[in-house]
């Protein structure tokens, strides 16, 4: 399709991102009317949203990007601003990530490490604008987007904050990965599944797990958002030694299911609540041991 096409001119450029940039006001705009009565539909917008600042990476001249990001927050910030905080929330973090997922592809980042690095970005970004929020606006953020969706304050939520900002950066940045990786190949970038040692995934997911560990008693919100991040790796890795040794990997992930789930119902009675949910690392434990030591001796 001429539309997905390296844009070489000038004109090409800036028509272009034009369309992308009216495309995200739209979003902005739906998503924003569509927020304060059907909370779940304005997910759905939130989530589509890098998209746009992916596709002109991957095909506008990098040079012209400023140009994009800068219409496209003043604007969006324009058609909604009856609700700006949106535009703060929402479009200016996938402005930043959907051109560093882009400029990633470009630079031939395996596609499993790209969406990564971006939804660390993307969390990180959405993470640190929630004080900011709250002191333009005098509310708190948080207290309000739970009212929005009936979220009782009796209720653990608040822990999973940064869990939940990064599962949906995630598919926000998946959905991207998805949608553009038939013109990655025409770029001659590799697959996601192309990895060469099937313990390297299996590895950062143990790593993680530690770190997990040591968040578990300090500070318990980054314990689940590692935990979360171990389990990105975990099913990463179960999916390419799907794909190289199907037998073994079955038996593998069998294997993890059952004895993960048998030591959560043996120790989770013993830990107090919230703490207890640090007991799901257990499934991505079991399971990546499992495929660094099959790895080897299948090597051997």
């Amino acid at each position: 399709m001429y539309l997905f096409s390296k844009k070489e001119t000038l004109i090409q450029n800036i028509t272009f991102m034009a369309i992308m940039a009216a495309i995200n006001i739209v979003i902005s705009v739906i998503s924003t009317l569509m927020g304060a009565v059907v909370p779940i539909v304005s997910v759905f917008f939130i989530i589509i949203l890098p998209l746009t600042s992916t596709v002109v990476t991957l095909f506008c001249k990098n040079r012209y990007y400023p140009i994009y990001a800068v219409a496209t927050i003043g604007l969006s910030m324009v058609a909604t601003m009856w609700n700006m905080e949106y535009t703060i929330f929402y479009v200016v973090p996938s402005i930043i990530t959907g051109f560093i997922f882009g400029l990633l592809s470009k630079k031939k980042v395996n596609g499993i490490y790209s969406i990564a690095i971006a939804a660390f970005l993307q969390t990180g970004i959405t993470y640190a604008l929630i004080p900011l929020l709250n002191v333009i606006y005098g509310t708190n953020f948080i207290e309000t987007a739970k009212a929005l969706f009936n979220v009782g304050p009796e209720s653990y939520v608040n822990y999973f904050i940064p869990t939940i900002i990064f599962a949906i950066s995630l598919i926000q940045v998946g959905l991207s990965y998805i949608v553009i990786a038939n013109e990655i190949r025409k770029m001659n970038i590799e697959p996601a599944q192309n990895i060469k040692n099937n313990w390297v995934l299996p590895l950062i997911s143990v790593g993680f797990l530690f770190i997990a560990l040591g968040f578990t008693f300090r500070y318990l919100s980054g314990a689940f958002v590692t935990i979360f991040i171990s389990l990105y790796f975990t099913v990463a890795s179960l999916v390419v030694f799907i794909k190289s040794k199907l037998i073994p990997s079955l038996i593998v992930l069998g294997g993890s299911v059952i004895l993960s789930i048998i030591l959560f119902a043996v120790f989770y009675p013993l830990i107090n609540e919230p703490t207890s949910f640090v007991l799901i690392g257990l499934f991505p434990l079991t399971n990546n041991i499992s495929t660094i030591i099959v790895s080897f001796l299948i090597k051997k």
